[in-house]
């Protein structure tokens, strides 16, 4: 019977260097993980807090640029929203800024934290408390965005301004009848730009001329202004001033005489306003108007006899005066498109065919 030799297997021995190799693996995935750790976290902090900051410095750049008569809205906008218990605009945006602020000071620390971890599992431990305290900050000042949000929804409604329309703008105490005569001596079915602080907004009619090449000029209807100092006026008023002082316009100042305009548009307070505004913008092509003139009024009254010089009588009930009225806007008009030449926003008249 033949025997079989038993096969001799030598004991395991360990590698003589397992133990460095483990430990080099061990660093490495220590490594792999802090540095993984900390470009997430470093992504995350940055694709949060980078749009902010772009977002804060677009205001800047666009508030400083802005043209005075948007940026007059754009500050009666947010006025307008502080009023009704909203933050103001520097509010709303040092609110941003802090949030942006915190979001990248606590990925910083947590990124920081998690490149110095002492194993690959307190690194991720740290990158997974660090993704939870930059959410819990963003979800808990959610309404540090929101608040942004809400004002850029409306100063977006604010319009564009066309410095190179002649314009003309008609002013007046409150129910005066400025609305009628827009719609009386403009063409075509008048616009309303709804402005964000105010649904009475301002109502824009068209009038063109063969002459001019069809070209388009505005008729501005303004919400009315009462008998008070600046300092009280609302957004509305200031809206109107606003127009005034900062646009290219001629205006129209409309009064009405019967004394059925309420008692805040009394005669003495019309007569008072327009005296007003008269004196702050004396440059300005002007042209008084007297509304309602198919309406009674009371010759005798001393406020009427007040009533500036050369004014010209209107009813758009009847159509009286509305042809002088036409020829004296036109007028004004050509005054305006004169001026825009002037300072290089249209072509001169000859060159525009008019």
């Amino acid at each position: 019977m033949k025997t079989r030799t038993k096969s001799y297997s030598p004991p395991f021995l360990p590698h003589p260097f397992k133990s460095q190799i483990d430990e080099e693996k061990t660093k490495n995935q220590r490594l792999r993980a802090r540095k993984l750790g900390a470009l997430q976290l470093d992504t995350l902090t940055k694709g949060i807090s980078k749009p902010l900051k772009d977002t804060l410095k677009a205001y800047e750049y666009e508030l400083a640029v802005l043209h005075p008569f948007e940026a007059t809205l754009a500050d009666l906008t947010v006025r307008a929203r502080a009023k009704q218990g909203h933050q103001t605009l520097p509010e709303v945006l040092s609110a941003v800024n802090e949030l942006r602020k915190a979001v990248l000071e606590t990925g910083k620390h947590y990124a920081g934290a998690a490149k110095n971890a002492s194993s690959k599992a307190e690194a991720i431990a740290l990158t997974e408390e660090g993704f939870r305290e930059v959410e819990n900050l963003v979800l808990g000042n959610s309404e540090v965005v929101l608040n942004l949000i809400e004002v850029q929804k409306a100063l977006r409604k604010i319009p564009i301004v066309q410095l190179d329309t002649p314009t003309v703008v008609l002013v007046g105490a409150p129910n005066v009848g400025k609305s009628s005569i827009v719609r009386a001596i403009s063409s075509g079915t008048p616009e309303v730009n709804n402005y964000p602080f105010t649904t009475r907004g301002m109502t824009l009619g068209h009038v063109t001329y063969d002459d001019w090449a069809s070209e388009k000029c505005q008729v501005m209807d303004t919400p009315g202004v009462l008998n008070r100092p600046d300092g009280e006026r609302n957004e509305m008023e200031a809206l109107t001033l606003a127009s005034m002082q900062h646009l290219p316009t001629a205006v129209m100042f409309v009064l009405d005489l019967t004394g059925n305009s309420g008692a805040l548009s009394s005669i003495e307070n019309q007569i008072q306003i327009r005296n007003d505004l008269r004196a702050r913008f004396p440059k300005r092509p002007w042209v008084d108007v007297i509304s309602k003139a198919d309406l009674p009024m009371d010759e005798s009254d001393p406020s009427v006899a007040r009533a500036p010089e050369g004014a010209v009588r209107v009813s758009t009930e009847d159509g009286t005066g509305l042809v002088e009225l036409e020829a004296r806007v036109r007028e004004m008009l050509r005054d305006v498109r004169e001026v825009l030449a002037v300072i290089g926003l249209r072509k001169k008249e000859d060159e525009a065919g008019g």
